[in-house]
């Protein structure tokens, strides 16, 4: 059986016409290759599709034939490409071996390489049952508090509100009242009058954002020296958008960074100072017992 039958078989399969409305069709193609001089369909998987020096490639190990949309002809060029690929790379190794032989330094990298993923994977567990722990806010806060000069920013922060609406919005003057009205009444009005113009609108009065990540969203050219006025408003436009941000507190940049922003990286630190110690400790105490019960021995 060709790589075409084979291909059909497992389109069809996929295709769910097995379903009631199409059981004998099923059966009526099944048959088909049973007369045709088919094993059943359990010789699909079970031969080989390709052998090279007693390794074996099946039906099953070829990637991407369970996607939705292959006609048999896509079926059937995957496991062609992916037979080629698979055999040559066998190929290539065999001839690798026979012309380089045994190499004494491929066989130590081998072992290093070893040696530092067992090393790796059992330092993993060994720091997990650690950062399992939760930190407290006190311990994070003190250690904030403490180290406070590697916390400064490296660029401003701002807190506040914006809007981003179309020049042509019959609501612009609105907008601008209400961007320099900050209190509660005004922020409903203007969330309504977003939704009724398609506006973005972004709240962070409760949080702290970088300038980056406001120029980000604003497709416009910010003047971040004009923003940084606290408790005013400040406007740039362009032909098609207008953008309008309420500041209403900022930080300068190389100034300490809060710490509800500095938070996660505060403990990171802390996380990554648990992990470090805990392996230099263990490290430690497994070399003074090798010492004390005699596993290790050091000639001067």
């Amino acid at each position: 059986m060709g790589w075409n039958s084979i291909s059909a078989f497992f389109v069809l399969f996929r295709s769910k016409l097995c379903s009631k409305a199409r059981y004998g069709s099923f059966l009526l193609f099944v048959g088909m290759m049973v007369l045709a001089g088919c094993q059943g369909v359990s010789n699909f998987t079970a031969r080989p599709l390709a052998v090279v020096d007693g390794d074996k490639l099946y039906l099953s190990d070829v990637p991407g034939l369970s996607n939705e949309g292959l006609t048999a002809k896509d079926s059937d060029e995957i496991i062609e490409k992916y037979i080629k690929v698979w055999a040559t790379e066998k190929l290539v190794v065999r001839e690798a071996e026979k012309n380089v032989g045994d190499n004494e330094e491929i066989e130590m990298l081998m072992e290093r390489y070893r040696q530092s993923l067992l090393v790796y994977e059992y330092q993993l567990q060994l720091v997990n049952e650690v950062t399992q722990d939760k930190l407290s806010e006190a311990e994070v806060k003190t250690y904030y508090e403490e180290h406070e000069e590697f916390f400064s920013s490296d660029e401003p922060l701002f807190r506040g509100f914006y809007v981003l609406v179309s020049t042509k919005s019959a609501d612009m003057d609105a907008f601008r009242m209400l961007c320099r009205r900050p209190d509660d009444s005004s922020l409903d009005i203007l969330e309504s009058l977003c939704i009724k113009n398609a506006a973005k609108f972004e709240y962070f009065k409760e949080s702290w954002l970088p300038f980056s990540e406001i120029q980000k969203k604003v497709p416009l050219t910010l003047n971040v020296a004009s923003m940084m006025r606290q408790r005013s408003m400040y406007e740039t436009k362009d032909s098609t958008l207008a953008f309008m941000i309420y500041v209403d507190e900022f930080l300068s940049e190389g100034e300490a960074q809060p710490f509800s922003y500095a938070e996660p990286r505060v403990r990171a630190m802390i996380s990554e100072k648990r992990k470090s110690a805990t392996i230099k400790k263990y490290e430690g105490d497994l070399y003074n017992e090798a010492l004390k019960n005699g596993d290790l021995k050091i000639y001067r």
